[in-house]
């Protein structure tokens, strides 16, 4: 086997391992419930999508009533879920809670949560500017740490020896 083979064998070695055992994420950002969201809002809510598929496939009076039904259950079910976590919300407070936990919570209930954005990469106190940038910023460094510039000189004598070894 020549250099291009080993080193395509390896690199393919690595990548399977990380595709096997890192977990992929699909980029985008999950949807945060609100805080009075529970078990009930969703089991009712999935009856009214349940009712609606079947009346919309379907469209009888019958079907219709049964749908009207099952959202106005859902209705009700919302009501009662942010009546009882604004009952809960007001209870917790005191003379001594916070500012900044009431407003959170606030803003919780409100729908209004502060989205989440990637920290931009300084550089000798400037920022970097678009993507590419960035990529060539991580890769100058993660370049800069991993030299042998930071190995003891006992180390790169047996670094050398290893590397000058056959592999097959």
């Amino acid at each position: 086997m020549d250099v291009e083979q080993i080193n395509s064998l390896v690199t393919d070695t690595i990548i399977n391992a990380a595709v096997r055992s890192i977990p992929q994420t699909s980029g985008r950002l999950p949807r945060r419930p609100k805080p009075w969201w529970t078990a009930a809002c969703e089991t009712t809510r999935k009856e009214q999508n349940r009712a609606w598929g079947i009346f919309r496939r379907y469209s009888t009076s019958a079907n219709l009533i049964v749908f009207k039904k099952a959202r106005a259950k859902a209705r009700w079910t919302q009501r009662q879920a942010k009546r009882e976590s604004w009952r809960n919300f007001v209870s917790s407070l005191n003379n001594s809670t916070p500012s900044k936990v009431v407003w959170d919570r606030l803003r919780k209930i409100k729908g209004d949560y502060s989205t989440f954005c990637v920290p931009l990469l300084q550089v000798n106190g400037s920022l970097c500017q678009g993507l590419k940038e960035q990529a060539n910023t991580l890769g100058e460094h993660f370049q800069n740490v991993s030299s042998s510039s930071h190995y003891s000189q006992d180390f790169l004598k047996v670094k050398g020896i290893a590397e000058k070894q056959n592999l097959i």
